[in-house]
């Protein structure tokens, strides 16, 4: 998660009693002066010998394929960039960490994974047949390699259902992403189904119903040479993107199942380069 885009989700997770802190590798001289030119307003806490990252097992045995210095030689002791989540006890309840360091969950998106009902989507409301929905994400901005959440916040009427993943016979619910190359998604991420009776064809299937979100996450390129020069060469450093994306379900009431209905859909998503003399990410 890097330092600067903590700093400006700062005030949000402040509001929700939660405090902020980061561990980098480099020494307190050059966070200091780091945290000066910056503006960071929470604390940075120098682990030069990578005694805490070591502790914590987050040590990236592979850092030197993607960080080298200068003179070629490789930055050693880097840790997973990510997110631990530690409560008033001392105790972590969650953690936010991938396998590579190009793939960093923005903090806007952990703080939606979070508080998922502080999330709100920014999006017009569309009307389609048997639901309304409201596309939304984490973050409008994002640098290379952040991990940015889209979602769609889907209200059904009183007596409509969808049809949960892994149902047989019906459409389920589904949330596509078809981002240019060489963005990456993950899967979605669906709320808890309930499971409902079907008298009429004696079966019991697995459903959604009232309001809910389903989401997915998308990486902006950290690695493809091709892709990072076209951001770096544009006036302002940055490039915007169209991910497209398509809704697929199915609503049914007590009476009757509607035909498997296909949503088009679709986000922007800015990737923008920032010039900073940065330590390292934590």
């Amino acid at each position: 998660m890097q330092l600067v885009e903590l700093q400006d989700a700062r005030d949000r997770f402040k509001r929700v009693g939660m405090g902020l802190a980061a561990v980098t590798y480099d020494n307190e001289a050059t966070l200091r002066e780091f945290a000066t030119a910056q503006r960071i307003e929470y604390p940075l806490l120098a682990d030069p010998a990578s005694k805490l990252i070591r502790a914590f097992n987050v040590l990236d045995p592979d850092n030197s394929d993607f960080n080298r210095a200068g003179d070629g030689s490789a930055k050693q002791d880097m840790a997973y960039p990510g997110t631990f989540v530690i409560n008033a006890d001392g105790v972590v309840t969650e953690k936010f960490f991938e396998e590579i360091y190009s793939d960093r969950h923005t903090p806007n998106s952990v703080f939606g994974r979070l508080f998922p009902e502080l999330m709100e989507s920014r999006g017009d409301r569309i009307r389609v047949p048997h639901l309304s929905l409201r596309p939304g994400q984490s973050d409008q901005v994002a640098a290379p390699g952040n991990r940015v959440t889209l979602f769609v916040d889907i209200e059904l009427p009183p007596g409509v259902h969808v049809y949960a993943p892994g149902v047989e016979r019906y459409r389920p619910l589904e949330l596509r992403l078809d981002p240019p190359a060489p963005f990456e998604t993950r899967p979605a991420v669906f709320p808890p189904s309930t499971v409902m009776k079907l008298p009429a064809i004696k079966e019991r299937a697995r459903v959604f119903h009232g309001t809910f979100r389903v989401s997915r996450d998308v990486i902006a390129p950290g690695r493809d040479r091709d892709f990072l020069i076209s951001v770096r060469d544009s006036p302002d450093h940055s490039k915007t993107v169209e991910i497209p994306g398509m809704l697929l379900y199915q609503a049914c009431d007590a009476k009757v199942c509607y035909r498997p209905t296909e949503l088009p859909l679709s986000w922007q998503l800015t990737v923008k380069l920032r010039k900073l003399s940065a330590p390292a990410s934590p």
